[in-house]
């Protein structure tokens, strides 16, 4: 039955492609496919889900659910009308020269050196980290193993396994199981399109700004700095921090980029919001992403049009991210369970008592300075960046630099009111937090280096 295993790859990049074309990906280059697939998985991930809920079987039925929405997908997109061109050409630019060979090298080189070290972390420990067998993985063989009961039985599960996480990355181990016909293990295959997803997102992005703008080394240089050593350590946990850091990147490129990615703005919305709402499917903090992003672009709506075009944005990309917030719903209104942040919040005179507490300020401030520095190739990589790209500088969108500020705020105020011994707590969790927001900042980053018709120097 593992001969399955292909489709059930397959279908999601089929559905994923027919589900992003009335959304403004109609091309068939790179930058489609990578984002066609993206959304392909998160779809079968929502659509599992619903299905086990509703109290389908885990079975070849589900295989065949799945074939029946890409081919009415296909059927729909086939039958309706062609949007009429807007007319107006996509500027021309000059051949780019190719980077710089010793560009190309370093990331290529870049690229192998993590793969060997994802190995050297993944061998030891081939079911990854603590928390991927008993947080991730024992969600998937509930969804899959427990009958139409798995709900029932899942609620009694420890609460220290976080029983209120999202369950896109469980729901898309369980499916692939569920083509299989038996618990077929990831293994190293599973940490390695983790990898590649976020490699993928990188490249296909900078790859069309580097294509319609005339930078050729913008690419590669998105290679050999979007996953730091930390952050490929928590690749090789087998953690879900890393599909919320492709969706995160792919919804935050779309929002920012739409109109230099050739994405009509309405659109673009409706996508961002799609992928943001996987991010809030994968995990909690994905949650806060979707409620961040939203208020961002309505606040830069409201700052450039008043407060009634505020409301627009915020309308679009909530409809794009309906069907996992369907999924979120389902799954609460299924198994309430109150996260244990909220509950230690709640107790009495508690939150009075942390957030006056001055020394949890200073010791998470010196915590977060120094884990970002070493994250972030150390700051000798920021400076050598700022001086590549100071001479092709360009304005760095609001919702680019807010959300990520954001994001980092919202964990900070995590950590204020966290439960647990703060030193461990952020030894054990904040890499996998940057993790979440860094491929997005340096996409966005070097998009800024981005001008058309303007060709670095230096390549």
């Amino acid at each position: 039955m593992t001969a399955m295993l292909l489709p059930a790859l397959l279908l999601p990049v089929w559905i994923g492609r027919e589900a992003v074309t009335p959304l403004g990906l109609r091309q068939r280059d790179a930058f489609a496919l990578t984002f066609g697939t993206l959304a392909g998985f998160g779809l079968v991930s929502i659509l599992y889900f619903l299905w086990r809920i509703s109290g389908g079987p885990a079975d070849w039925t589900y295989a065949g659910f799945e074939l029946l929405a890409a081919v009415s997908l296909t059927a729909m997109n086939r039958f309706r009308p062609k949007a009429e061109s807007s007319g107006e050409a996509t500027p021309a630019t000059e051949p780019a020269a190719s980077a710089p060979l010793w560009l190309k090298a370093a990331a290529v080189l870049v690229i192998l050196l993590t793969i060997w070290n994802l190995w050297i972390w993944f061998a030891p420990s081939i079911h990854g980290s603590l928390d991927s067998w008993v947080m991730w993985n024992q969600k998937a063989r509930f969804l899959y193993l427990s009958g139409a009961d798995w709900a029932a039985k899942y609620s009694q599960v420890h609460p220290m396994t976080q029983i209120d996480y999202p369950l896109l990355y469980p729901s898309l181990q369980a499916r692939l199981w569920t083509y299989a016909g038996e618990t077929v293990p990831a293994r190293f295959a599973g940490i390695l399109l983790q990898y590649g997803g976020v490699l993928a997102v990188t490249f296909a992005v900078l790859s069309r700004l580097a294509r319609r703008e005339g930078l050729s080394w913008l690419p590669w240089a998105g290679l050999l700095l979007v996953l730091p050593p930390p952050a490929a350590r928590q690749v090789a946990s087998q953690l879900a921090d890393t599909p919320v850091a492709i969706f995160a990147a792919a919804a935050l490129a779309v929002l920012c980029l739409h109109d230099r990615l050739e994405i009509p703005r309405n659109r673009a919305l409706v996508l961002a919001g799609f992928f943001a709402g996987c991010a809030a499917w994968t995990k909690n903090e994905g949650k806060a992403f979707l409620l961040i992003i939203v208020l961002v672009a309505a606040a830069s709506a409201a700052r450039n049009g008043g407060v009634r075009k505020a409301v627009r944005p915020a309308i679009r990309l909530l409809a794009g991210a309906a069907p996992a917030l369907l999924a979120i719903v389902t799954l609460a209104l299924v198994i309430p369970v109150t996260n244990d942040l909220v509950q230690a919040a709640s107790r009495p005179g508690r939150l009075g008592r942390v957030l006056t507490d001055a020394g949890r300020y200073g010791f998470l401030v010196q915590a977060f300075v120094r884990r970002i520095a070493q994250y972030s190739w150390g700051v000798p990589w920021f400076a050598a960046a700022a001086v590549w790209l100071a001479p092709v500088r360009r304005k760095a969108p609001l919702e680019g630099i807010a959300v990520p500020v954001l994001m980092l705020g919202a964990y900070f105020g995590a950590y204020l009111v966290s439960p647990w011994d703060l030193d461990w707590h952020t030894v054990t969790s904040l890499d996998r937090l940057l993790l979440q927001v860094w491929p997005a900042s340096l996409v966005l980053a070097l998009s800024c280096a981005s001008g058309a018709g303007e060709e670095s120097p230096h390549a």
